[in-house]
């Protein structure tokens, strides 16, 4: 474990280190640019490499970027904006992010560049979706896909197709949603984009799921299947074999769905993909349940309530414990079954809205099943008002009455119970206290040992890096004294070590190849004893007998 956490805190470090490298490789290039298009495009370059490092530095290159652009060039000041704002939207700064975009927005409507107009449309778009305001997101992206006619972007009007698919298949306008997924569809094949066609396949087989269209749904999944492993997309392929179980589970065929949700487990598994695997259990585990295979049901349970809780998913830890309640009712294992409810009630008010009533019903049906009446009565009560359901709130009358009686005769067992239950707990919680602080010492006295051994490691190679430097530097004046270089003409024959050709060179140095050409035989004059011929090996070879020359006597 700690050499594992060791290898990780070392693989961020050079992660950073290494983009910070970049960073200051692109500061010497803008230094060096002379051109305000170059200068700002590699601002831009350095904003983006910034990105990865710290979203702070990135901001205030980003904010660089926009300042030396004004008056200089309308792209890149239009570009920094677009970058500021989404910063701000991954941030959570709505608002501002907003106002970034629409300042990039109007700049590239000034400049009239059709192609930056659709993706600011979109982006704009996106980040109205993210504050469910999907009306003015849906009317963005129709207004982006017209401005991208234009300039025939059909990658960004796929994206925005699909943005529009998926809003209605949310708001269940699932007629809408066939048609858009349809359109993304002829765009991907017109294009003969394999990841889109996919990805349009196993979308309209989930629509025609959801509208009970199952011959259609099984005609998409099928092509979804076929494009799938044909580009080896497996995380994909986890969905496309889940829907197909899902289809099977519609038709009673519990063999069947099985095996397609055994293959979507094992398709997400491959790729470590934690949250199609969990619910991919989780369907495993009601096949099982369905064919009355007890134990394989209850490991695919547990499984996917580990994998769930690891990701924190809410939702997937309350539907699981309830379908594990219901395979430990038909087992009659009455405790063990409250004690997944209970866990399921402790989850539930942190599922997101639109998956409440779905969990009232279930805990409903599990308390009904237990004989808890009243508590039958209270989760069905608010799936009733939720869904409207008039065949629900016919059954209230019904379970109301029951429930008042059960209440009545269970009172005094009820109490009796909570009051061992809470004894049990104040024990449990003493017991897990004192757990809690041996862990907590642990982890503080693992973290200093850990931290003291990165410390010494970034020391040694900062050390290191610093004699290198050093090292090199005092190599350039002793080749420069020694053969009466020019700064030019010793950095052209550092790079000349690297094997580069003239018209590389030529690139580098922002000059022609005559003007390099020019350059290398006044330093070949330089170098070659009197009447020798001298070529590009000859000075690398020479570069090479000087280091270790220069070494020696340092040494």
């Amino acid at each position: 474990m700690k050499k594992s956490l060791l290898i990780i805190l070392l693989f961020v470090f050079n992660s950073l280190h290494s983009q910070q490298s970049k960073i200051d490789s692109l500061t010497i290039e803008f230094q060096k640019a002379k051109q305000d298009t170059v200068k700002a495009k590699i601002l831009a370059e350095i904003g983006i490499a910034a990105y990865y490092t710290n979203f702070d530095l990135a901001s205030i290159y980003n904010d660089s970027l926009i300042q030396f652009s004004k008056g200089r060039t309308k792209k890149y000041e239009a570009l920094g904006y677009r970058m500021r704002g989404t910063l701000q939207l991954i941030n959570g700064d709505f608002d501002e992010s907003e106002s970034s975009y629409k300042k990039s927005l109007t700049i590239f409507n000034g400049i009239e560049d059709k192609g930056y107009q659709g993706a600011l449309l979109s982006n704009l778009a996106t980040l109205y979706a993210r504050q469910n305001e999907i009306e003015k997101a849906d009317s963005l992206y129709l207004e982006a896909i017209e401005v991208l006619k234009d300039v025939k972007d059909d990658k960004q009007t796929v994206n925005c197709y699909i943005n529009l698919g998926i809003n209605a298949l949310n708001a269940n306008k699932l007629e809408n949603a066939t048609n858009y997924f349809l359109k993304t569809l002829n765009l991907a094949d017109e294009q003969n984009n394999k990841n889109y066609q996919f990805y349009s396949y196993n979308q309209l087989g989930t629509t025609f799921l959801k509208r009970n269209m199952y011959a259609e749904a099984e005609k998409n999944l099928i092509q979804a299947e076929t494009i799938g492993k044909e580009i080896e997309d497996y995380s994909g392929l986890a969905s496309t074999y889940n829907l197909f179980g899902v289809l099977f589970d519609e038709y009673k065929n519990h063999s069947k769905a099985l095996d397609y949700f055994i293959l979507s487990k094992d398709a997400a598994e491959s790729v470590g993909d934690k949250e199609q695997l969990s619910r991919a259990l989780v369907n495993v585990g009601r096949q099982y349940k369905f064919l009355n295979k007890f134990d394989e049901a209850k490991s695919s349970f547990d499984r996917a309530l580990e994998l769930s809780k690891a990701l924190n998913d809410s939702s997937s830890i309350t539907f699981v414990n309830l379908n594990k309640a219901n395979l430990l009712l038909e087992q009659k294992l009455i405790s063990k079954a409250e004690e997944s409810i209970l866990e399921a009630n402790r989850f539930l008010p942190k599922i997101p809205d639109q998956d409440y009533h779905v969990a009232y019903k279930e805990i409903a049906k599990n308390y009904s099943i237990l004989g808890i009446n009243g508590q039958a009565y209270k989760y069905l009560k608010i799936y009733a008002d939720a869904s409207d359901s008039l065949y629900i709130k016919n059954d209230l009358k019904k379970i109301a009455d029951i429930s008042a009686k059960y209440e009545l005769e269970k009172k005094e067992k009820v109490i009796a119970q909570n009051q061992a239950l809470v004894l049990e707990k104040e024990l449990e919680l003493k017991s897990k206290q004192r757990l809690v602080l041996v862990a907590l010492l642990f982890a503080t006295v693992t973290t200093i040992i850990l931290l003291v051994f990165l410390y010494r490691n970034i020391l040694r190679k900062l050390k290191a890096e610093r004699l290198k430097e050093a090292f090199n530097k005092g190599l350039n004046s002793y080749l420069k004294n020694k053969y009466s270089l020019k700064e030019r003409e010793l950095n052209l024959w550092l790079v000349l070590v690297e094997g580069k050709s003239e018209k590389e060179l030529a690139e580098l140095f922002f000059k022609s190849v005559d003007t390099i050409k020019n350059w290398r035989k006044s330093l070949y004059k330089k170098l070659k004893a009197e009447g020798e011929s001298f070529k590009q090996k000859n000075a690398v070879d020479l570069y090479y007998k000087e280091k270790e020359t220069f070494s020696t006597l340092n040494d």
